[in-house]
């Protein structure tokens, strides 16, 4: 496997689609570890995730197929419309399911920051192909280390991208710069907003 090779991988490995589900698995974790429960109590969660996450591709896929022909060609900003579609209703369904079953607060705001980031990303992706790759790795990663600083190593995995973008002809190195900058900054300002109106909430009652 020569470099050009190992970084055609390297995309499809932390492709968004599979790294936030995995990296969601890591914050339910520490949403049942905060819970203080049996680990018994982890699964249901992480059947819970499993579902909405494969109703996130069922979305995808239908989305796409209504937008386009299966082999016309598209503009880029099309396919990130369809992934925000289902990603943004996915992670709706998860915050119903979750507040139903009484889970914690750990999924509950990182679900919220990843909608957040998803507008102004979509916004932009229609005028400007800011890279979905580097931006839906860096704003989980960025929310990980919020719930726990000995995983800032996970960062490599989004600064690595940077380079791989633009390496395997996909976006400009601006594009991908930005996708960094969007997913760190708009990632810890939700998380923090909905910290503050969460807990205001229930300091009030």
């Amino acid at each position: 496997m020569d470099f050009y090779q190992f970084m055609l991988f390297y995309k499809d490995a932390f492709d968004p689609k599979y790294f936030l589900f995995l990296s969601v698995i890591i914050i339910i974790f520490y949403d049942w570890k905060n819970s203080s429960q049996n680990f018994i109590h982890f699964f249901p969660r992480l059947a819970v995730i499993s579902m909405c996450y494969v109703a996130a591709l069922i979305i995808v896929n239908l989305t796409m197929h209504q937008i386009v022909e299966p082999t016309s060609v598209y503009p880029q900003y099309l396919e990130d419309f369809s992934n925000i579609i289902g990603l943004i209703l996915g992670l709706s369904l998860s915050i119903v399911l979750w507040r139903k079953f009484s889970y914690g607060k750990e999924f509950i705001y990182g679900a919220f920051g990843l909608i957040i980031v998803s507008v102004p990303f979509t916004i932009m992706s229609y005028f400007w192909n800011i890279s979905g790759h580097v931006t839906f790795t860096a704003a989980p990663v960025t929310y990980l280390v919020l719930l726990d600083r000995r995983l800032a190593l996970l960062y490599i995995i989004p600064v690595i991208m940077i380079f791989n973008r633009p390496f395997v002809g996909a976006h400009t190195p601006l594009q991908s710069i930005a996708g960094f900058i969007l997913g760190i900054i708009i990632m810890f300002w939700g998380i923090k907003a909905i910290q503050a109106r969460w807990e205001g909430k229930e300091g009030v009652s």
